[in-house]
């Protein structure tokens, strides 16, 4: 706001911003979420290790709900990491007649091409 403020100093025929615009640079704070998680009933004397109709928490759930799971796209790449890349068809059902890989083994950093003969 304090630019669109000092923007309307220096150019007062520029619209200012409408007031009702202005509530977006307030900070917005909410309560937790709340939420209900219902599981089917388990007969009574269900022994502990027979685990099904049993609520089970996926051992990553937590750091997943959480921000703390860490996915190959966070990870740091290492000094000559080899990785594969997976080039696909642009075209739906096409009949692949042959593959030309000249170009790509051509380009730096390239180790290989690998294909399937069909």
């Amino acid at each position: 706001m304090v630019v669109s403020n000092e923007l309307n100093k220096k150019l007062p025929y520029l619209n200012a911003v409408p007031e009702n615009y202005k509530s977006a640079i307030n900070l917005y704070h909410r309560g937790p979420p709340k939420s209900t998680q219902l599981f089917q009933v388990t007969p009574e004397g269900q022994p502990e290790y027979d685990v099904v109709g049993k609520p089970i928490v996926h051992l990553s759930g937590l750091k997943q709900a959480s921000g703390e799971a860490v996915y190959v796209d966070d990870m740091p790449r290492f000094e000559n990491e080899l990785y594969l890349a997976l080039v696909m068809s642009t075209k739906a059902h096409a009949k692949i007649l042959n593959i030309d890989p000249s170009d790509a083994l051509s380009l730096e950093g390239v180790v290989d091409f690998i294909s399937a003969k069909v």
